[in-house]
């Protein structure tokens, strides 16, 4: 420490020497307080694990000398796991860098490249090195969760295409009297078909069979009750939704069932209260189709047909729900005799639902759930000014697989899109995804996701 203004007096030979209160100052060579915190050391510059496969390493370590021990809790996201929670630093290995290992928890979720974060926290008795604030570490994740299309065609029943060369992969003419429209199954282990169960029945049922093969179909589905009119599977279980005309009262309306046949459940039901928000009046569902789970599962998006519960003036509306039926919410709707709404399905987030509408043309819209801004894509999707139809969306990409409208089916085309908020746009061209030579006609694609087997 030095001290400036000193007052010296000289009594008897004596030097008395006074320190002017307040004239001292801090010795500017003296050293500062050690710094609190910690260094991060990334592999390559950055953390990078696939779900399934590689785990990747970084490291720990304090800046300085801790005067009692130091615990860093390493707390990671739902997305990941570590090897070690907690790293103990004394005063003697402070400085010596501890290593976390990352692990991706492979979930069946497809939710396709994305990111986790690790977050750190410290407990000491040194109250210097207690509860400090410490950098998170985000973590970037490849996802496993890859996708197949299934496709109706003219020279095979129905075709799996791989989405990333549009090889054909599986060609199958299926044990079942006629195909109609089509799904793939939880993680495409299954196709799932609409048939009549046999000759001398137009009444449509529903068939799981193997993907490779299309033999040994199994009929989940009483034609007494149901006369199936399209279907849909989830991505993160077994279980279908599909839309029936039932039977007993010929409306059109939804229920889920297990792939193996069992738990079906109800989902819409005549004259089930709703509120049509752009005309601000209460309206009615009679009947609904055309559903579709969400990427988590958790919801499905629907066409639904409504009525105005005073004036009873029809409505086509895209309506979305939870799986259970629960919190009905239209997102779109037109008056029925001006539109015919087709293909509703999700964006790979969850937070838009795409599908076509005819209103002076054909129009592709993406809408955001949470706000219903529309996002038109139309222009960018058409083939030559020919409108498009067949519309699916990949469960773990920003992608969507559709035909144009070609008498008796026609090529695939794919076409990647981004989202912004609550806005939505095409990214780029459309990519001619099959090939001109195959001559199979491709038509009602269906996307899904798919576990690698």
């Amino acid at each position: 420490m030095k001290c400036k203004n000193v007052l010296t007096l000289l009594l008897g030979g004596i030097f008395l020497v006074f320190f002017i209160l307040g004239a001292c100052k801090k010795d500017e060579d003296e050293a500062p307080e050690p710094a609190k915190g910690v260094t991060v050391t990334q592999t390559s510059g950055s953390t990078d694990v696939t779900e399934g496969g590689n785990t990747d390493t970084y490291t720990i370590a304090l800046v300085s000398a801790p005067s009692e021990d130091v615990t860093i809790t390493v707390s990671p996201d739902n997305q990941l796991t570590v090897a070690k929670t907690t790293l103990v630093f004394t005063a003697s290995n402070w400085n010596v860098p501890q290593e976390v290992v990352v692990t991706a928890v492979d979930d069946d979720i497809p939710e396709g490249d994305h990111t986790g974060v690790i977050s750190h926290s410290s407990a000491s008795n040194d109250a210097g090195w207690n509860a400090l604030s410490l950098p998170s570490l985000t973590v970037n994740i490849t996802d496993n969760d890859a996708s197949l299309i299934l496709a109706g065609s003219r020279t095979a029943h129905y075709v799996i295409v791989d989405p990333q060369n549009g090889v054909d992969v599986v060609e199958n003419n299926p044990d079942v009297h006629f195909v109609g429209r089509m799904c793939l199954g939880y993680l495409s282990r299954n196709v799932v078909i609409i048939s009549p169960p046999g000759p001398g029945t137009f009444v449509n049922v529903l068939y799981t069979m193997d993907r490779q093969t299309g033999s040994n179909p199994v009929k989940i589905t009483d034609e007494a009750v149901h006369d199936i009119l399209y279907v849909s599977g989830s991505p993160v279980e077994p279980t279908l939704v599909f839309c029936s005309k039932m039977m007993a009262t010929f409306t059109d309306h939804i229920f889920t069932i297990s792939e193996s046949g069992g738990s079906e459940t109800q989902l819409t039901f005549d004259d089930e209260p709703v509120t049509i928000p752009d005309k601000k009046v209460q309206g009615k569902i009679v009947g609904a189709s055309m559903p579709a789970f969400s990427p988590d599962g958790n919801h499905i998006v629907f066409n639904a047909y409504l009525r105005e519960t005073v004036t009873n003036f029809a409505h086509n509306a895209v309506m979305v729900m939870d799986k259970d039926g629960g919190n009905k919410e239209v997102l779109f709707e037109r008056e029925l005799e001006t539109t015919h709404i087709d293909d509703p399905c999700w964006s790979a987030d969850g937070n838009f639902v795409i599908f076509s509408y005819e209103e002076a043309g054909k129009k592709v819209v993406a809408v955001h759930v949470a706000s219903k801004t529309v996002s038109e894509f139309t222009a960018q999707m058409e083939v030559d000014g020919t409108a498009v139809m067949n519309l699916s969306a990949c469960p773990n990409q920003n992608k969507i697989v559709y035909n144009v409208h070609v008498p008796g089916g026609g090529k695939l085309y794919t076409v990647s899109y981004t989202t912004s908020g609550n806005t939505a746009s095409i990214s780029g061209s459309y990519t001619q995804l099959t090939m001109d030579d195959v001559g199979h006609g491709y038509a009602m694609p269906d996307w899904q996701c798919w576990d690698g087997k």
